[in-house]
């Protein structure tokens, strides 16, 4: 596909749209004294662009478990708290939510997403993760990879989470019949494998852990770093923000990414995951 076939034109704008957003999300936590931090590839984008990396559209957060679970109760009563341009959802909030982590989307923009089936119309958003802990022990981090790992296939499968694009014909047909499967088994709890899942990793302690992270993102487990990467965070910026990021971004990035380089423009489309349709004409306030 083209550029043009993704609106790729109209990114610089939603750039733009999505840096207010994040403004109005620091604000509030900051009036709410709630503690986050950037993460993934917007730390790569503070440290090397001071901005979004190039061909990216999204920001990644991440917030210790115990403000992350104050941050859901409030937007259990009002999901607009950052914003009458903005709905953040949560899966305690929405039963038919099917993503793990909170999304604070923007209605500014209208998107269809590259990795669903139905072309619906959606939003831009910015990913809102727990921080979580993991065990110490050997024995222990192996138990706990195995439950991790299995809970999270399970979520996945059963709310049908599965990406034709990057699987085989074959494996994909598996992979439906499962979840299509699995779906009858918790029809009457949707959310079932992904309750187990969060309430499996919220009993870890980023404090008490030698290694912590977004198990929640998209990479789930390859998402956790030493702690002490971390650490108090420090400021930086972002699309003229002041922003926190870990303490020690180059040691995150390293134990995250294994360091960084420049991407071609290839590679970057080719992680491409929306199409965007334009500003949202409907949006009234």
């Amino acid at each position: 596909m083209k550029e043009t076939d993704y609106g790729l034109e109209l990114l610089p704008e939603l750039q733009e749209s999505q840096a207010l957003l994040l403004r109005k999300i620091i604000d509030f936590f900051q009036a709410n004294d709630i503690h986050y931090f950037l993460t993934g590839g917007s730390v790569l984008g503070s440290i090397y662009y001071q901005n979004f990396l190039p061909y990216d559209d999204d920001v990644d957060l991440g917030i210790p478990r115990k403000d992350y679970t104050r941050l859901v109760e409030i937007l259990k009563k009002e999901p607009q708290i950052f914003g009458k341009d903005t709905f953040s959802n949560h899966y305690s909030r929405d039963s038919d939510f099917k993503y793990p982590a909170i999304k604070a989307f923007n209605l500014n923009y209208n998107v269809t997403s590259l990795l669903e089936n139905d072309n619906e119309i959606s939003h831009p958003f910015i990913d809102i993760a727990p921080i979580d802990g993991s065990p110490t022990g050997n024995f222990e981090k192996k138990i706990f990879k195995i439950k991790f790992t299995l809970l999270a296939k399970l979520y996945a499968y059963s709310m049908v989470m599965i990406n034709p694009n990057k699987k085989s014909k074959v494996i994909y047909q598996l992979q439906h019949l499962i979840a299509i499967t699995l779906a009858l088994f918790v029809k009457k709890d949707k959310q079932f494998f992904l309750k187990k899942l969060d309430n499996y990793i919220a009993k870890f302690d980023i404090e008490s852990s030698e290694q912590s992270g977004t198990l929640l993102g998209r990479y789930g487990m390859k998402e956790l770093v030493p702690s002490k990467d971390w650490g108090k965070g420090k400021n930086a910026q972002f699309s003229n923000i002041e922003v926190r990021i870990p303490e020690h971004p180059e040691d995150y990035i390293n134990d995250l990414y294994g360091g960084y380089r420049t991407y071609t423009k290839e590679e970057f489309l080719e992680e491409w995951h929306i199409i965007i349709l334009g500003k949202n004409s409907d949006l009234r306030f």
